[in-house]
């Protein structure tokens, strides 16, 4: 695909030598990005369909290289799905579309496995198939699935407990949302804003707020049930 270099830091030139590329690994790598600044850069490089990848950070005038190296392949095959990092470092993917249907399936990605190539691993699927959806992990050990498409928007919801490898159901979003936004705030609560709605947007938003019970002194116990209220709208 092609690629996109991106220099986060001030004012300043950039200076690529061409790539060289190696079909047979998938690997393209730059052996002179030079960015003329005074003081320290990033790079961040995409390739549409791989990828992306942000550098540590850089000297002025330094020689940088960026590598990219094929991994494990989906054990299904998916696009509009969500990928969520865990604590971990492992990535877990929910739903999404496989050209035909939405689904309702779930992998986890290892970095460390096979040998550090990375590895996916199916897990519990969801009880609602869904794409255009959010996927939240929240302070609590648990990931908050919201909404999407399932042919029809939906306002269907569940919790996924990645320790336990499993879902549970929560109360449903009072509207039906996809292509929405949903952000963690930092009392713990969930803002859900907007939605596409077909061929207009929808300006409505709300809040899911889940009680939670401390057992004593120790780590969290499981959440109660919570709830949707509705909110300001855009």
């Amino acid at each position: 695909g092609n690629v996109s270099i991106v220099v986060e830091s001030g004012a300043g030139t950039l200076s690529t030598a061409n790539p060289v590329q190696n079909a047979v690994l998938g690997i393209v790598r730059w052996t002179d990005l030079r960015y003329s600044a005074t003081g320290p850069f990033r790079l961040a490089a995409s390739v549409v369909g791989l990828g992306s990848f942000r550098s540590p950070e850089i000297n002025a005038g330094s020689t940088a290289e960026i590598v990219w190296t094929p991994t494990g392949s989906f054990v299904y095959q998916r696009y509009l799905h969500t990928a969520t990092m865990l604590p971990s470092g492992s990535v877990f993917v929910t739903g999404g579309r496989d050209g035909h249907l939405a689904l309702n399936t779930c992998e986890l990605f290892d970095p460390s496995g096979d040998a550090g190539r990375g590895r996916w691993t199916a897990k519990a699927p969801m009880t609602s198939q869904r794409e255009r959806h959010t996927a939240t992990r929240m302070p609590y050990g648990r990931i908050i699935v919201a909404g999407g498409l399932d042919d029809i928007p939906i306002r269907r919801c569940e919790m996924y407990d990645w320790q336990l490898d499993r879902w549970g159901p929560i109360e449903d979003m009072i509207d039906v949302r996809y292509e929405h936004t949903a952000t963690l705030l930092r009392d713990g609560r969930l803002l859900v804003v907007g939605s596409k709605n077909y061929d207009k947007g929808f300006v409505g938003c709300e809040i899911f707020y889940l009680p939670m019970v401390h057992g004593g002194v120790g780590p969290l116990s499981a959440p109660t049930a919570g709830q949707w209220r509705s909110t300001g709208s855009l």
